[in-house]
């Protein structure tokens, strides 16, 4: 038997900065829980990439993600393992609580997205691709583009 876990997600804005988080947003700022399939899987949905927008994480089925946009072709992924979340946290200081990388990765770090928190404890996405590397913006809605 499968369990499912499941996590609110929280859209925060405090003085136009947009911020998605696992907790309830601070006072001051306005909010709005997230629903769908963004609120039960947070690594779903679409991302802001450096000078690459609009990459665009689906998924199959439970083991298989297909990642589009950035100017690549869609890419196949799978859910990170343990060992892969820890050694991309290790080399940037992160608490990966999940991920999702390449299907069929061979660099030394897994290549892929992932969702934790950095050392200051706040809610983080974290992208280690070819073309990327470092926190990302995610937005809720994705544009037309890159659906």
């Amino acid at each position: 038997m499968a369990v499912t876990a499941h996590a609110d997600i929280y859209r925060c804005n405090r003085n136009g900065q947009v911020t998605y988080q696992q907790t309830p947003c601070e006072a001051g700022s306005t909010s709005g829980r997230l629903q769908g399939e963004s609120a039960s899987a947070p690594l779903l949905g679409c991302y802001d990439v450096a000078s690459q927008p609009g990459i665009r994480l689906t998924r199959r089925s439970e083991d298989d993600y297909v990642m589009t946009g950035g100017g690549t072709a869609a890419t196949r992924m799978r859910p990170a393992t343990a060992d892969e979340r820890a050694e991309v946290g290790r080399t940037y200081h992160l608490v990966l609580a999940e991920g999702v990388v390449m299907q069929d990765d061979a660099g030394d770090i897994s290549h892929g997205i992932y969702h934790g928190q950095n050392a200051q404890r706040e809610d983080v996405f974290f992208i280690h691709l070819p073309f990327a590397t470092g926190i990302i913006t995610k937005r809720a809605n994705c544009d037309s583009q890159t659906q």
